[in-house]
């Protein structure tokens, strides 16, 4: 993919009933799934690419928060991604029209399903069970299924669930945390700039008691993406983004294993040093630390909003070998 997967703030005006999901939210999708054990060679001619992989499908994995609904977008904003732009958009109009209803104490569970034609053909069904019209509850659930949607943005089908796992606070304050399980399957994209779909499953956690910091948690035991071109599959992933809404600075750690279709076997990562940034800019700071076979490594080091370098040890005894400066849009062109 050549996205540019920058970090932005997060809005909570949306966040409020967002976690409402995920009826039937089981594993089945990720029977699908097979995880890679051969770790990769790292070599001259792979570093900038698995390099690449790396770092745009940790940012994507942060997109996945746009999945709970997050309003204006995810920490890990990919405008060029038509999948994470298009479910931020989906989820964003299906849990405003849920946060209305809760607000005025017109939920009701369950909720039958309803099914509305799209704009230029195709239908999206929603159904669902609430415990209360004044709150979450863990159980909660809601599903949304797509049948060759076409909104005039592109077209959406398959299904999403979501499952409430756990809740606290209060939704008026803007004081809460919530947990929810979101499963997806068979869910493809089609618009003019291609095809993308993703499967699996993902745990999101949202905290904005401290506010004016916002805490995103997102992890998945395995979940692949495509968009046509190329395939990702992120197992063990978490990822924790921090995000002052005041100032609009952020951090983010994370960690996972990364099998691609841009390289053979897999390689295992994680943020060694914490990314920071501030707004709708890439990071200015932080390293990451991927690691392949015989303990061959690639650092990547951020060095401002504009550039990166990979130090890579290609035979794995601690010592350079290999020094690769690039700007972030040639590294997650990589990817």
């Amino acid at each position: 993919m050549n996205s540019r997967a920058k970090l932005v703030t997060l809005g909570i005006s949306l966040v409020v009933l967002s976690g409402c999901g995920g009826g039937g939210g089981g594993s089945s999708s990720n029977d699908t799934l097979t995880a890679v054990t051969n770790p990769a060679e790292i070599t001259s001619q792979n570093a900038p690419v698995i390099a690449g992989a790396v770092v745009h499908s940790t940012l994507e994995g942060g997109d996945l928060g746009s999945f709970a609904g997050l309003g204006s977008g995810s920490i890990a904003n990919n405008p060029n991604s038509q999948l994470f732009s298009k479910l931020g958009g989906i989820q964003n109009s299906q849990t405003e029209s849920l946060r209305q209803k809760a607000l005025n104490g017109a939920l009701q569970a369950p909720l039958p399903p309803q099914t509305a034609p799209c704009l230029n053909g195709g239908t999206a069904t929603v159904s669902g069970e609430i415990n209360s019209s004044l709150t979450l509850s863990p159980g909660d659930t809601i599903t949304v299924v797509f049948a060759a949607c076409d909104d005039g943005f592109g077209v959406v089908t398959g299904s999403y669930a979501m499952r409430v796992t756990s809740f606290s606070g209060d939704f008026l304050s803007g004081s809460f945390s919530f947990g929810v399980a979101v499963t997806l399957t068979g869910f493809e994209v089609t618009s003019a700039g291609g095809t993308a779909s993703a499967d699996g499953e993902i745990n999101i956690s949202i905290d904005t008691s401290a506010s004016p910091s916002l805490t995103v948690s997102v992890s998945s035991d395995l979940l692949s993406v495509s968009d046509g071109n190329a395939s990702h599959t992120l197992s063990n992933f978490s990822m924790v983004q921090i995000v002052n809404e005041v100032t609009l600075s952020f951090t983010m750690n994370g960690s996972g294993t990364l099998t691609s279709s841009t390289f053979a076997g897999e390689v295992t990562f994680n943020i060694s040093s914490s990314l920071q940034g501030v707004g709708d800019g890439f990071a200015f700071n932080g390293e990451f630390t991927v690691t392949g076979a015989e303990n061959g490594s690639i650092r990547i080091i951020v060095l401002d909003e504009v550039f990166v370098r990979l130090e890579i040890d290609l035979d794995g005894d601690g010592v350079v070998d290999e020094i690769v400066d690039a700007t972030w849009e040639e590294l997650l062109a990589q990817g």
